[in-house]
Formats: C-alpha cells, sequence, structure tokens
C-alpha cells in the first residue's frame, strides 16, 4: 500500500475566502431493515471543514454502532482542532488508534458485537487543501463542470488480485467475490490499520463528494453530479432526488453521501 505524504496547508489565497460553501450530508435506510452507516459533515470555529461517509458492515453484529463510533471519534477530534498540532496523516492514525479502543470498550458491555467493522472515508479541508482518507470501498468523488473524477481506489478483492499481478484466469473465477473487502476498521490493535490517502488543492466551482456503495453502485443518472447538486436552490430537494433514483435503480442498501461544494 502507498500513501502520499500529507503536510499541513498553506495560507488562504483571499479569494478563496470568499468562495460560498455548500455543506449537505443524508443517509437513509432504503430497502434494508435498519441503517448501518453514519455520515456527518460539518464547520469548525476555524472555518475548516469535515465530511464522513462511514458504511457498517451488514453481516458483522454491531458494525453500525461501529460506523457511530469511528465517525464521532474523528468529529471530536476535528471540533476541538487536534490536526493543527501534528500532521494530517498523524492526526488521521491516532484518531484510528482513538476509534479502536472506544470499540473495544463497547464490546466489554456488548460482547456479542465483537466483530463490528466499517468502512471509512474522510475529507478534512484546512484553508485551500483538501485531504482524503480512506479504508474500505466508500468512495470520494471531485466534481466539476467537465468531469466526476474518482479520487479513491476500493479495497477489495479485485484491486488485491491486479495489484499482486493475477491472471485474468484467476481474476474471473472469484466471480461474484471480487467485491468483498480486503480492509475495513475493527477493534484490531495489533496489526497496523492500512489506509490510502490523497490532497490536493481545492478548485473553485467544485465538490467533493462522498458516497456509500449503497449509492454510488446504483445512482445511474445520465446527466453530470455537479450539474444535479446545482439544479435547485433547496437541497433537500436534490438529496431527496438523488435517494430516489439510487432506489429507482434497485438499489438494496442503505444509501448515504456527505458533499461539500466551493463555488464561486
Amino acid at each position: 500500500m502507498q500513501k502520499e505524504l500529507i503536510t499541513k496547508a498553506l495560507i488562504n489565497p483571499n479569494n478563496f475566502l470568499k468562495l460560498k460553501r455548500i455543506l449537505q450530508s443524508k443517509t437513509e435506510t432504503g430497502k434494508r431493515q435498519k441503517n448501518e452507516d453514519y455520515v456527518y459533515c460539518g464547520s469548525n470555529k476555524l472555518l475548516d471543514n469535515l465530511l464522513i461517509v462511514c458504511d457498517g458492515l451488514g453481516s458483522y453484529r454491531g458494525s453500525e454502532k461501529a460506523a457511530e463510533i469511528v465517525s464521532k471519534t474523528f468529529i471530536k477530534s476535528f471540533l476541538k482542532q487536534e490536526y493543527l498540532i501534528t500532521s494530517i496523516n498523524e492526526w488521521f492514525e491516532i484518531n484510528i488508534k482513538n476509534a479502536k479502543l472506544a470499540m473495544r470498550d463497547h464490546i466489554l458491555r456488548f460482547s456479542d458485537d465483537f466483530q463490528m467493522s466499517t468502512t471509512l472515508v474522510l475529507a478534512l479541508t484546512v484553508e485551500d487543501f483538501a485531504y482524503i482518507f480512506w479504508i474500505g470501498d466508500s468512495r470520494a468523488y471531485l466534481l466539476t463542470k467537465k468531469e466526476d473524477e474518482l479520487l479513491t481506489r476500493d479495497h477489495n478483492l479485485l484491486n488485491y488480485l491486479i495489484d499482486n499481478d493475477a491472471d485474468e484466469a484467476t481474476i474471473e473465477s472469484e466471480g461474484p467475490n471480487l467485491h468483498s473487502l480486503t480492509n475495513s476498521i475493527t477493534i484490531d490493535l495489533k496489526n497496523e490499520q492500512k489506509y490510502d490517502a490523497t490532497s490536493f488543492r481545492i478548485k473553485k466551482n467544485s465538490y467533493i463528494f462522498l458516497a456509500s456503495d449503497g449509492f454510488y453502485n446504483f445512482y445511474k443518472e445520465t446527466e453530470n453530479l455537479f450539474n444535479v447538486l446545482n439544479s435547485n436552490e433547496d437541497k433537500n430537494i436534490v438529496n431527496n432526488l438523488l435517494v430516489e433514483q439510487t432506489l429507482k435503480n434497485e438499489s438494496n442498501d442503505n444509501i448515504s453521501f456527505s458533499y461539500l461544494g466551493f463555488l464561486k
């Protein structure tokens, strides 16, 4: 696994401060009996931003709590601006460890949840830089008028096989298992948590869009997603339309997304 070296952001240019920010998130149970996702979007006193989508693994009991614990660990640290006292990578790693410790505390009271597990995709914006971290197959996109760019690469069996130069026959033999997760957040503290990260300077007239697989596997709108987000001033209507379109395309999972726009 390769991780980009991430450093603190540079001082904001004055024109960046003038950009209008759009912060939205939504999560729906969809056709599932319960919602195991957790989403967040918010700002702190410094006007930095945090986006989160966590997708608890439905096959493991307590995973909805894992998604909540991981999210709230990062939210608390973000609101306290703890990312300013260390490198951004170290801040992420410290909070992953803290989340794992909180998950362990949880299973001391609810022992049946010992296999609890969740994915995580997180976007932290500090001044005019964005930092993206991910564990699992929840995704981040950079949306502009020209294109929807996928920023993350799923931690699944397909990409694992590709990275290890598996031949086509081996890949084809795995069939429906190809999208099985190879990485998630569990209570395991013995092994180093694998993650990937990237960073970039924020562009004006762009959105950072995070989503669970219950959304991106089924949202098939042909129109550029950037245009969809800008299609109506009432973002609640836009968010509901995104969910409706995903359900129309027969999503069988919880549907979650969180996004941040920087508009001129």
